[in-house]
Order: C-alpha cells, then sequence, then structure tokens
C-alpha cells in the first residue's frame, strides 16, 4: 500500500479559521455587530498566538499518513515484490490515520505467493522521524513474517550504508506473527562488528563505545506488540523501551546493542514455543534463551519490568542477558518463571536491587489480551508451574 494521500495538520487556530470566526460575526443584526466583531477579533489574535507559540515549540505540524489500495498486486502469475507501505524519508513528524495491513497474497488456486523484495512495511529513512500510529493497527498476515518497522532507505537497484537517529515509533499496534515476525528492528547497515548486530564490536587500543555506536535516542513507548520470533531489535545509544506490552511466541523480546539503554515500565510476555522456526534457528534461539539481551550496552537501566514466561514450559535459567556489558543498573523488576534475574558473561558486571524473581507464577495471573490470533493465544492450564 503506497501513500496516497499526504498532508500537513496544524494543531490551533488558523487564518482559516478566523475568517470562519468574522463571517458569523456579521451574519448577526447590525446592533451587535460591532461589540460582538470586537470580541471575535480579540478570540483570534488571541488564537492566532497561541498556534504560533506551538509552532515555535515544534508540535504544531504533523503530516498524516494515509495508506492506499494494496501496490502488490500479482501481475502475470508473477510472485510480486514487497514494496515499503510508508516509506518515511524526509525528517519530521508523522501522524498515522488508519490501519495498515499487508493480507496474504493468493493465486487462482488458493495458494499463497511468495514476495520478493524489502522486507518492511513501514521505512524510516532519515534522522528525526516521529511516527505516532494514533491508536491503529500496522500487521503482517504473510507467512513465515518479517518486519513490520525498521531503518533503511527504499531506493531500487541500490545498496545502502545508513545509521539514523531520532527514531520515534509509539501509540499503537504492531502484529507480526511467524517463524521471522518481527515487530521493530532499528539496526544500522554498518557492519560494527566481525558478525554484524548481536555480537559484541572488536575495540581497537585507545576507541570507547561512544566512538563506535552513534548516539541514536530512539524512542518506543505506549506500543502493543505481537510478534512471533522478536519484538525490538535496536542499536545505538541512549534509546529508550518504555510502557510497552509485548507478547512474543520465541524466548527472546528485545536485543539491544549500545551504551546507555533505559528499558522500563514494559510488560513482556514470553511463550517459549519455537515450533514455527527452523532446525538452525532453534539451536541459536536455545543457545540464549534469553527475554533481554543487552550487549555491549554500559550504564544500561532495566527497571519496574514485569517479565513472564508462559507456555507451561521449566522455568527458564534467566530473564535478562549481559553480554561485555558494564555498570548496568536491574531495579524493582517482577520476573516470574525464571531461576534468576540475570547471567552475565565475565566482560559485564551490574547492581542489582528490590528485583522479585520467581521460577513459578501464581496461577489465575491475568495474561496480555491475544491480539489478531497471532501471538497471545494461551490457555488457562498453561499458567503456572506443573
Amino acid at each position: 500500500m503506497p501513500i496516497s494521500m499526504i498532508h500537513r495538520r496544524h494543531v490551533g487556530c488558523g487564518a482559516g479559521v478566523a475568517t470562519l470566526l468574522v463571517k458569523a460575526a456579521l451574519a448577526g443584526s447590525a446592533a451587535s455587530v460591532g461589540p460582538r466583531l470586537v470580541a471575535i477579533v480579540f478570540l483570534v489574535i488571541a488564537s492566532l498566538l497561541s498556534g504560533r507559540a506551538a509552532a515555535a515549540s515544534g508540535e504544531s505540524v504533523c503530516t498524516s499518513v494515509l495508506a492506499g489500495e494494496f501496490a502488490d498486486a500479482p501481475r502475470n502469475s508473477a510472485a510480486p515484490p514487497r514494496r515499503p507501505e510508508l516509506n518515511l524519508a524526509v525528517s519530521g513528524r508523522y501522524c498515522l490515520e488508519e490501519d495498515v495491513r499487508q493480507e496474504k497474497l493468493l493465486d487462482h488456486r488458493g495458494r499463497e505467493l511468495a514476495a520478493r523484495g524489502g522486507d518492511a512495511i513501514v521505512l524510516v529513512g532519515a534522522d528525526d522521524i516521529h511516527l505516532d500510529l494514533g491508536g491503529h493497527t500496522v500487521a503482517n498476515a504473510r507467512e513465515p513474517g518479517y518486519t513490520l518497522v525498521r531503518h533503511d532507505r527504499h531506493v531500487p537497484g541500490r545498496v545502502q550504508s545508513h545509521w539514523f537517529a531520532g527514531t520515534v515509533v509509539r501509540n499503537g499496534y504492531l502484529v507480526s506473527p511467524g517463524g521471522a515476525g518481527t515487530a521493530i528492528r532499528l539496526v544500522s547497515a554498518q557492519r560494527y562488528a566481525p558478525q554484524g548486530f548481536g555480537e559484541p564490536a572488536a575495540l581497537v587500543p585507545g576507541q570507547s563505545l561512544d566512538d563506535v555506536f552513534r548516539r541514536t535516542r530512539h524512542r518506543l513507548e505506549h506500543l502493543t506488540i505481537a510478534a512471533g520470533r522478536r519484538a525490538i531489535l535496536i542499536d545505538g545509544r541512549d534509546n529508550v523501551i518504555r510502557h510497552n506490552r509485548i507478547v512474543v511466541d520465541g524466548y527472546t523480546a528485545i536485543v539491544a546493542q549500545g551504551p546507555g539503554v533505559v528499558i522500563e515500565d514494559n510488560l513482556i510476555e514470553v511463550r517459549g514455543d519455537l515450533s514455527g522456526l527452523s532446525a538452525h534457528e532453534r539451536a541459536a534461539d536455545g543457545a540464549h534463551p534469553f527475554v533481554i539481551r543487552l550487549i555491549q550496552a554500559d550504564g544500561a537501566v532495566v527497571r519496574n519490568n514485569r517479565v513472564r514466561l508462559t507456555g507451561g514450559t521449566p522455568p527458564l535459567a534467566a530473564a535478562i542477558e549481559l553480554t561485555a556489558s558494564r555498570a548496568v543498573t536491574l531495579e524493582e523488576n517482577r520476573l516470574d518463571g525464571f531461576a534468576r534475574a540475570v547471567q552475565a558473561d565475565t566482560r559485564s558486571d551490574y547492581m542489582a536491587s528490590a528485583n522479585l524473581v520467581r521460577p513459578c507464577w501464581p496461577r489465575g495471573t491475568r495474561l496480555v489480551a491475544p491480539l489478531e490470533g497471532g501471538a497471545g493465544r494461551v490457555s488457562a492450564e498453561q499458567v503456572g508451574c506443573r
């Protein structure tokens, strides 16, 4: 679904509103026009001044985004290319005005068509993009699932090297079931480690993490996420993941790489179900069965999160994994379904306080409601240890 309509939406009163108010005043009787007009003009001036103040604060203009009709209809029985539904390539504030969904594409025999090319519904291709979902849903129903929101520049035939900063995604629903389903991937295209994202960057003598990781300042907040494989993959410095409700079919919900990340006030549930993965993928996930994985995340703060393992599986060894991460703060987290809070390698250190860790969590605890028939479907008998 390409962008079919983009318009600038202004907050506050403008010249159009002022004209309507003056016309309303002039519509009265001749005897009352004078006093009424004076009062209306006074209100208009006050409104205009308020609008200018809002504009100066940077919050007055929002680019409203509407998705048009599905653009990837099959042609000549060929598998259609996957193009981004929303391609945000200019810095600014965007407001989604309707749900954006990618449904399965079927051929004339009812078989699902494979899709080629890009693998995201929303591409973020510039610094300082603020995407407010406005309570709407971005969802994918294609198998085996793929990423909903990611960093990239959609330029056909070209490979981009990017590391964008200042991305904000908030206030909506992200649904991507399937073995490859990922909600958000805000990851640099620049390879700073031999294996890329997920492996510690190799530092040369005298080099610090601040030299390697850009200060990205991404912010992900007030989201409800249901994903088959991962909820959030993110790198850079000083990122914030806050006030989200997350359900993931596998073990790992969040992988964050880089210093200064803050993960707080989230409700996270993982199912421990790897049945949708290949044998290789199951082995990789089984090697790191941790809900939150922090890599080279010096100074990270993980605070006041509720993390649960559901699905009737045995307790996991730990909820949080630290790799080459120093001075990490873990406080006031409630972790149910885990033997301990943290597994840290020899290059990591942390301070933990006021965390509640329970291998089994109470029966009858309410779960995150299911979304779109994907992740989130858990029967009552699976709650708690057996």
